[in-house]
């Protein structure tokens, strides 16, 4: 079963193996599971596999299409999955857009279906579903696309950042080096950090330096980004810590 498949496999392949299958057995053709950033861009953690027509890609790549997609700017715009014929509707087509559009027909691509996928702290996401052109789209699959979507981008994420489920997807921050990231993020001083948890000053300073060390930054700026993208902190955390 699918869901087995995408908790438990450590291997990107087998994964988009067991999804094409499974969307498949849904009466589609294609799918894109992937993080909304450029092509030519390359990053740990990224979450980005597809069976998409490969000359389409080519030329995705080729005319740097990705950003100006018109399907991936509907998504980002919406929380609800959309059908690829609505997005006409969603946005205000250019004429780059209208060539995105047109050269997918040209290449085969028919109806299809898209799921935003919105994770604080990180890019955006979706997941989309497609025939081949000619071919009626399942409109009766359309919520079992949903719980396809969400586990197989969760279990992309946890294969690309090489983690186990139920860690904090790879960023190991002691829970006291996380207290004090927190309160920084909230713009807590270090005296203030230290009343707040009850500790020295300097232990303070000594946690948020080996907080950086282990997310490879160097300020404290870019400690707080690094936290929030990898979920070792969340924006939940920042509205809830109090300072005093």
């Amino acid at each position: 079963n699918y869901i087995d498949v995408a908790q438990r496999t450590q291997r990107l392949d087998a994964l988009t193996s067991a999804t094409q299958e499974t969307v498949a057995e849904l009466g589609f053709d294609y799918f894109a599971i992937l993080h909304h950033l450029d092509l030519e861009i390359e990053a740990a953690g990224l979450v980005r596999f597809s069976n998409y027509p490969a000359e389409f890609v080519s030329h995705q790549k080729l005319h740097r299409y990705f950003a100006d997609d018109p399907v991936l700017i509907a998504a980002q715009r919406l929380a609800r999955g959309f059908y690829w014929s609505e997005v006409p509707a969603l946005i205000e087509l250019s004429d780059r857009q209208e060539a995105i559009i047109a050269l997918g027909a040209r290449l085969g691509l028919g109806e299809g279906y898209t799921v935003p996928v919105h994770v604080p702290g990180e890019f955006a996401g979706s997941c989309s579903f497609g025939v081949r052109a000619g071919r009626a789209i399942n409109r009766e699959a359309t919520p079992w696309l949903h719980y396809l979507g969400s586990f197989a981008f969760e279990a992309a994420r946890r294969i690309t950042r090489g983690t186990q489920r139920g860690n904090r997807r790879g960023l190991k921050l002691s829970e006291r080096q996380r207290d004090c990231v927190v309160l920084l993020a909230k713009g807590a001083t270090a005296r203030q950090t230290a009343t707040r948890l009850g500790i020295k000053q300097d232990t303070v300073q000594k946690h948020i330096g080996e907080a950086k060390a282990r997310c490879g930054v160097r300020s404290t700026t870019q400690l707080v980004v690094r936290s929030l993208f990898d979920g070792a902190i969340t924006f939940h955390d920042l509205l809830e810590a109090k300072i005093h």
